[in-house]
């Protein structure tokens, strides 16, 4: 991995909130989007969009800690149910600027600022569709904030949030300058009742000196009850093969992707 790839922060936007207690409505004015390093996924050819998420602070402190107990007695419907808003499109209209100029309201009561927080994510689709990486910044929202608050959200960490783990099996054979990634299996690390179906794609993108050059789709598969009676393991047994020279080896990142969603009755 190269120490750049990494290097924090890569955009920020211009935040403003105002909240209406007799409507018990919060509106967030989002403006001003400026790239400030470098990074593989401000292609010109992506679409950009910033997600944001009114949580309430123990869900969201619950699904933080799934990546440190690999395991979680919380459902995933139970994160949809987290009220989100999603921006249009920001237009690009400049090398490092992107035109924003959104309202985005939410219910919120002013009895419980102190126990919700605001999860901005920034991420792009590339031509193909495919949603590319995601950066993530987190406002905890206090009283002193009901009066019109304004502050620049920095992008510079990726999502906290872990909804499931693989398994891989690495090699590479100098001789034939081949890297070798087996993905063996996937883990879903919510809980899941014995009706629920969620539909899962993974997706693996390379890159090399933080420029994507080559990315897999696997194939969609089912998460269900049945997964639970295997500890919520996922076989997949697919493998990816790069040729990759021996002096860049070390400037590889892989990048893994896990996004889900759940499958209701007409969507089966």
């Amino acid at each position: 991995m190269v120490n750049n790839y990494l290097s924090p922060p890569f955009t920020q936007v211009h935040t403003k909130l105002h909240f209406d207690t007799i409507k018990n409505q919060l509106t967030i004015h989002l403006t001003n989007v400026e790239q400030i390093a470098l990074h593989s996924a401000f292609d010109e050819h992506a679409e950009f969009f910033i997600h944001v998420q009114l949580i309430n602070n123990k869900i969201l402190k619950k699904f933080q800690d799934i990546h440190k107990k690999h395991w979680s007695s919380v459902q995933f419907i139970t994160w949809k149910k987290q009220q989100e808003k999603t921006t249009k499109k920001l237009v690009r209209i400049s090398d490092d600027k992107l035109l924003c100029d959104e309202h985005l309201q939410f219910e919120l009561s002013k009895d419980n600022i102190t126990s919700t927080s605001l999860r901005f994510l920034f991420f792009c689709v590339d031509r193909s569709g495919i949603q590319d990486l995601m950066f993530e910044s987190v406002l905890c929202l206090t009283p002193s904030m009901l009066n019109e608050y304004q502050q620049t959200i920095e992008f510079k960490d990726l999502p906290q949030i872990t909804f499931g783990e693989i398994y891989l099996g690495i090699s590479y054979l100098p001789t034939a300058e081949r890297l070798t990634i087996k993905v063996n299996k996937l883990r879903y690390l919510c809980k899941i009742e014995t009706d629920e179906k969620i539909d899962a794609h993974l997706t693996a993108v390379f890159f090399h000196h933080g420029r994507r050059f080559f990315q897999k789709k696997f194939s969609p598969f089912i998460i269900d009850g049945s997964v639970t009676k295997n500890n919520n393991i996922y076989e997949i047994n697919e493998s990816i093969m790069q040729n990759i020279p021996q002096n860049d080896i070390q400037s590889i990142y892989v990048h893994f992707e896990l996004v889900i969603r759940m499958l209701h009755s007409n969507d089966e």
